[in-house]
C-alpha cells in the first residue's frame, strides 16, 4: 500500500492517504508531531504519483487539493522543528568550542606550573637553533686550459679540454694553487 499509486486502486489508496493524513493532523493540532519518516516517504510517493498522472477531474482533483493543503500543514509543523534543531546544534557547537578552550587553558596552566616546579626555562624547552651545516670550501684550481684559461680543481667529471689527455700537461704550478 505504501508506494506509488497505480491502476484501478488509485481511488482506494487516495482515501487511505486522506485517512492517514487526517489521523496525523489530529496529533499535530494537539501540539505533537505524529509524522514519521515512513509517513513522509509515503506522502512523497503519493505526490510524485499525482504529479505524474496530472489528474484534474472528479474525486481525484478534490483529493489533490486536500493533499496540497495537508502538505502545506506538514511543512508548517515540520519546519519550525527543523529550525529549533538547527538552533540547538549551533548552541551545542558553541558550548563545545568553549569547553575545548577551557580545557586548553587548564592544560597550559598545568604545563607552566610543572615548568616552574622543575625550574625549566622557556629557552630550555624550546632549545637552540641547530648549527648550520658546514659548507665545504671551494677547491682551488689544479689544472688550467692554456687555450681558454678555464680551470678545473680535479674533482668531479673532467671537462672536455682535459679528458683523455695527460693531466700533467695542464697542471698549474704549485705556487699558483692559492691564487684562485
Amino acid at each position: 500500500m505504501y508506494g506509488p499509486l497505480r491502476g484501478s486502486s488509485f481511488t482506494e489508496e487516495t482515501r487511505t492517504v486522506r485517512h492517514d493524513v487526517r489521523r496525523g493532523l489530529t496529533g499535530v493540532t494537539e501540539g505533537t508531531t505524529a509524522w514519521s519518516a515512513r509517513d513522509a516517504r509515503f506522502l512523497t510517493a503519493v505526490i510524485k504519483s499525482l504529479h505524474q498522472r496530472l489528474i484534474f477531474g472528479g474525486r481525484e482533483a478534490l483529493c489533490c487539493v486536500k493533499l496540497a493543503a495537508i502538505i502545506s500543514k506538514i511543512m508548517e509543523t515540520v519546519m519550525p522543528g527543523l529550525k529549533e534543531l538547527l538552533a540547538q546544534r549551533e548552541a551545542l557547537q558553541q558550548e563545545l568550542e568553549q569547553a575545548h578552550q577551557q580545557e586548553a587553558d587548564r592544560a597550559l596552566r598545568e604545563i607552566v606550573a610543572k615548568m616552574r616546579e622543575y625550574k625549566i626555562s622557556l629557552q630550555e624547552l624550546i632549545g637552540t637553533r641547530a648549527h648550520a651545516r658546514m659548507v665545504p670550501p671551494v677547491a682551488n684550481a689544479k689544472y688550467r686550459d692554456p687555450a681558454t684559461g678555464a680551470t678545473w680543481s680535479g674533482r668531479g667529471r673532467a671537462p672536455q679540454w682535459i679528458a683523455d689527455k695527460n693531466r700533467d700537461d695542464f697542471l698549474i704550478q704549485p705556487s699558483l694553487f692559492r691564487s684562485q
